[in-house]
């Protein structure tokens, strides 16, 4: 059993690296949490931003790398309202997956 305080881990995918974790409620019920592998993303958007230093952006140029679960969850539904304001604030608020 492999235990990271009050949770243990439930579920491990040896490809993606995501953990399930689960801790007991003390009403009997359980709480999952999942935590997700982002470091070669991350390393990734770091090396694109030091490659784009200095280079005019122009139409098509990728400026963010966002893991899917992230994109689903918290930047999917401004997408397709075409709500850039909060994109934009969304990644000035994670510099980290930008690679602009």
């Amino acid at each position: 059993m492999i235990r990271d305080g009050d949770w243990v881990l439930h579920d491990y995918d040896f490809h993606t690296k995501r953990q399930v974790w689960r801790r007991s409620n003390p009403d009997g019920s359980d709480t999952y949490r999942t935590d997700y592998h982002v470091d070669e993303i991350l390393s990734e958007n770091h090396a694109d931003r030091m490659d784009n230093q200095g280079k005019r952006m122009g139409e098509w140029a990728k400026i963010a790398s966002v893991p899917l679960t992230l994109h689903y969850s918290q930047l999917a539904a401004a997408q397709n309202q075409k709500d850039s304001q909060y994109i934009d604030k969304w990644l000035a608020e994670n510099p980290a997956f930008k690679t602009r």
